[in-house]
């Protein structure tokens, strides 16, 4: 009897139970490592310090470690999900200022779910989605589940961003995810925004308070004549384009208002040039779908670029050539790719797949392309938003169609 209890107690079966899962790894740590393997270890060592004491501060525990990578269990998803603001925001002092090159940064994922324990290790499903959230996070953001989106709703004062259903790797099922960031702001979406171009581009106050001025009185115009005559304004939540191409997911104007008003305050200008009177600006961001790129566009009083001459095109390439941090990289097997920023090109209708219905988000028609020869060629029928795109088995850089999904690294807009 005595024995039968001991092996039923024992800390290496199995056991289930529901848990809150914190897993975090370094962004770009083997490029780190190859770069400075001294500094790299000693900055780890370092941010682990912080990580883990501030993991023991709302009573986590960390499970599984394994070079930059954490796992760690909370009972707890507000606690979990506080933990994780506060983690960011202390490394984030550390690093601030810190070249490109040389920054450290984590990424963290959150899910709520059913896991097994085995020894001091957490298995299981509940797991590998933490793990998946946390690859698709920002570096230095917080990605988290719809079900811990769920149950720290109302406990937390934070700004929670849809990013959609997303297909994670090995997942049989898509899951609903949401971006955490800091305290929610406060005032309205034009306050922040207004406030967010004066400190970056004073002098354009004028004439982008002029712009927003001309959208609502259009609005205003568009809803009397509704009214009056029955017409029906534009069922697409980027006022005054054709409908956007069909998805399966369902981006509303609120989403759409919440994702600008959250992220534009982050965005940070990098290249800037004129053009026969029309202003060109690259901004940087982390990750980001085309649908939101257009809509921090118009918050920011422009649209994502039309291209329609040569010397437009090559004004923007010369822009974003030699900006690594606005491309995301791909090794494959003899080569490379570089997938670059948005463009404003999307395709309105699919009746002549690939290369039918391309249109700017302006309104106007496709006059001049740039596409390279394979392209576009609607991969897994779903490519409907443009970008720019490298080879290394090829020159140039050209134009290529991406998913819905897609996450880039930077957009480009246009100011009239």
């Amino acid at each position: 009897m005595v024995r039968a209890a001991t092996s039923a107690n024992d800390s290496t079966t199995p056991r289930r139970k529901l848990a809150a899962i914190f897993a975090a790894d370094v962004a770009g740590y083997s490029r780190l490592m190859a770069d400075n393997e001294e500094k790299t270890t000693a900055e780890l060592v370092a941010q682990r310090k912080i990580m883990d004491a501030v993991i023991k501060k709302y009573g986590g525990r960390i499970a599984n470690t394994a070079g930059d990578s954490v796992l760690a269990e909370f009972e707890s998803s507000v606690e979990a999900v506080r933990c994780a603001v506060e983690v960011q925001e202390a490394l984030r002092s550390r690093v601030e200022g810190a070249p490109d090159h040389c920054a450290f940064q984590f990424r963290i994922g959150i899910n709520v779910g059913d896991v097994i324990v085995q020894g001091a290790d957490l298995l299981g499903d509940g797991v590998n989605i933490a793990s998946r959230l946390e690859a698709i996070a920002e570096p230095g953001g917080i990605c988290i589940s719809r079900q811990v989106r769920e149950q720290i709703e109302g406990k937390l004062t934070l700004q929670i961003v849809p990013m959609g259903k997303q297909k994670l790797k090995n997942l049989p099922h898509p899951v609903q995810t949401f971006k955490v960031g800091g305290k929610a702001h406060s005032g309205n979406v034009l306050e922040r925004t207004r406030s967010f171009l004066f400190d970056f581009r004073a002098q354009f106050k004028f004439v982008l308070g002029a712009i927003s001025l001309a959208v609502i009185i259009i609005f205003g115009f568009l809803f009397v004549q509704q009214t009056n005559t029955g017409l029906k304004l534009p069922d697409n939540p980027l006022l005054g384009l054709p409908p956007s191409p069909v998805t399966d997911q369902n981006y509303s104007q609120s989403a759409l208002d919440e994702w600008a008003s959250f992220s534009i305050s982050s965005r940070e200008i990098v290249e800037e040039r004129e053009f026969n009177g029309t202003r060109y600006v690259l901004v940087k961001a982390w990750g980001i779908k085309w649908v939101e790129a257009e809509a921090e566009a118009r918050a920011l009083g422009g649209q994502l670029v039309s291209i329609a001459s040569q010397e437009v095109n090559d004004l923007l390439v010369n822009m974003i050539a030699e900006r690594d941090d606005v491309w995301r990289k791909r090794e494959d097997e003899g080569g490379w790719q570089r997938f670059g920023p948005w463009i404003g090109l999307f395709q309105s209708e699919f009746d002549q797949e690939p290369d039918g219905g391309w249109v700017w988000s302006n309104g106007e028609k496709l006059t001049y392309s740039n596409w390279f020869w394979h392209q576009p060629d609607n991969w897994d029928g779903v490519e409907h938003f443009g970008r720019f795109r490298e080879f290394s088995d090829q020159d140039g850089i050209r134009w290529d169609d991406g998913r819905f999904d897609t996450i880039a690294r930077g957009y480009l807009v246009e100011f009239k």
